[in-house]
């Protein structure tokens, strides 16, 4: 990343940044098996949730400070109210895009169903047609009408005719 100004382009700085992903996920370590200080961090943030007290509060200054910036109940009255608010925003999105992908799904499902119901009907007809067809065809044939006229009167070919 390279600072510059705006309007002439020119650079001023340089900043290195450095990114990390963490997965939870594949972060197995035990209290026990955690040695260095990130690893005792990643400990304890991927078990905050279960700690009523955590096992590095006592031992660390900077876990004691994680875990108090965890805890609600220390906040200040205008810093719960900030918290309220954001948890309540990200609530307020996370539901609105719950329903939403909700209604997506049953709309599409709805649209689904309709497009193969027609569909299916409009093969049915024409199966159903056909199917009528080929029985006009089979008892003309058995009454020994000429394939002239069944040609005639059903538009088939001499050949389909001859196949039923």
């Amino acid at each position: 990343m390279v600072l510059a100004n705006e309007e002439t382009g020119e650079s001023f700085g340089e900043v290195k940044l450095k990114q990390i992903y963490i997965s939870f996920e594949l972060f197995n370590l035990s209290k026990e098996e955690c040695v260095t200080p990130f690893e005792n961090l990643i400990y304890i943030l991927k078990n905050m949730d279960i700690f009523d007290m955590s096992p590095f509060k006592e031992e660390n200054e900077a876990f004691r400070r994680i875990l108090d910036a965890a805890n609600v109940n220390a906040m200040t009255s205008h810093e719960r109210d900030v918290y309220d608010e954001v948890l309540k925003r990200y609530r307020d999105w996370r539901c609105t895009t719950e329903y939403a992908i909700e209604q997506a799904e049953e709309k599409g499902l709805k649209r689904g169903m309709e497009k193969g119901l027609e569909k299916g009907l409009e093969e049915g007809i024409e199966k159903g047609q056909q199917e009528a067809l080929q029985r006009t065809v089979q008892n003309m044939k058995a009454m020994q009408i000429s394939t002239d006229v069944i040609m005639k009167a059903t538009g088939m070919t001499s050949e389909e005719i001859e196949q039923l």
